[in-house]
């Protein structure tokens, strides 16, 4: 019984190695799932003077991110079985 157990843990454990980094992760989601990195984009820089009279200015940058819209439309339309017809022509008559 103790043997099972163990063999069944083990397959189980090798199924999650492949899981097991944030690398590994990274690249199934994309691979497998479609995954699209969202881009970064500067929305807003500012410059403010502390008061403590050093002369030095501060930085502060806002960034926003967004998912691409033609990157996630491929996704998709390449995720449809390729037996599913889809046609957009609207002369079937």
């Amino acid at each position: 019984m103790n043997q099972i157990i163990l063999k069944k843990f083990v397959e189980f454990k090798i199924v999650f190695t492949q899981f097991n980094s944030a690398y590994k992760r990274k690249k199934f989601y994309e691979n497998e799932l479609g995954f699209i990195k969202p881009e970064e984009i500067l929305l807003k820089t500012t410059c403010t003077a502390p008061n403590n009279n050093s002369g030095d200015m501060i930085i502060e940058s806002s960034f926003g991110y967004y998912i691409p819209f033609e990157k996630s439309l491929t996704n998709t339309l390449k995720s449809i079985p390729p037996h599913i017809d889809i046609n957009f022509n609207q002369n079937n008559k």
